[in-house]
């Protein structure tokens, strides 16, 4: 029992840690972002969270198994409000949450800063309906409906670069 509690806590740190560096990539790099052709990055944290929730999700996939990696589509109840964040054996990491403190703080509390590893979503009552998908149809849907492939895979490139500069080891695609 032990030596699994001990697995979990170490996933979990990794996991947060490449979460909060792939946030410090997007932060300090949105301009690049937005001129590369990657959508809605240009007002970062504001209004990007699937292309956010894509890439932490394939990133995770080089990393772990890619049956506990889910990309959610959170919906309001009518449907006109959408979000996304990305659940690791059911752990929340939510690299845009913050985007909605100021409209919304005053309804929900934490919402002031993205969730790392939360066990439940601060605004799961707003984002009522949640439907759940693998990291590498998010990246499909992402691609056929929003973005362009020859833009996003420079654009991931970019990214795994400055993780490599942070430290991380981005392993090849098999």
């Amino acid at each position: 029992m032990h030596g699994f509690f001990i697995v979990e806590t170490i996933m979990d740190g990794l996991v947060t840690k490449l979460a909060k560096d792939l946030r410090s990539v997007f932060e300090e790099n949105f301009d690049y972002f937005d001129e590369s052709g990657v959508p809605f990055f240009g007002m970062f944290p504001e209004n990007c969270c699937q292309g956010a929730s894509v890439f932490l999700g394939m990133l995770l996939s080089h990393f772990f198994t890619r049956d506990i990696i889910k990309v959610v589509h959170g919906s309001t109840r009518n449907r006109l409000y959408h979000h996304f964040w990305v659940e690791v054996d059911s752990k929340i990491y939510d690299l845009t949450l913050d985007q909605f403190y100021k409209n919304m703080g005053d309804k929900y509390t934490g919402i002031e800063y993205p969730a790392y590893g939360e066990d439940k979503h601060p605004l799961r009552q707003y984002f009522f309906f949640k439907e759940k998908m693998s990291a590498v149809l998010a990246f499909s849907i992402f691609v056929q409906k929003h973005a362009n492939l020859e833009e996003i895979l420079p654009a991931y490139q970019f990214i795994c670069r400055e993780l490599e500069v942070m430290g991380w080891k981005i392993p090849s695609p098999e």
